[in-house]
């Protein structure tokens, strides 16, 4: 896994923005059975986004556009 799609806003599966994080900004808490992280939902919503089920999967310029956001190097080819 090489990062994380969060969505927000939409209705019904309309108009949902996709946003993406490094997966290693997440933790696994084993307490809460679920992930962590330190990032806020602000730095999220500004993070570059994508729209619509049919770009799920970004292309690699907008790969790098996460990756650039985040200030991670990228893993191997994108």
């Amino acid at each position: 896994v090489t990062y994380v799609d969060v969505t927000f806003g939409g209705f019904l599966g309309l108009g949902v923005h996709h946003h993406t994080i490094p997966w290693e900004k997440l933790t696994y808490d084993t307490g809460r059975h679920g992930y962590r992280t330190a990032i806020t939902e602000e730095q999220v919503r500004d993070a570059p986004a994508f729209y619509g089920d049919d770009e799920v999967w970004p292309d690699k310029k907008r790969e790098q556009e996460m990756w650039d956001y985040w200030r991670e190097p990228p893993r191997g080819p994108i």
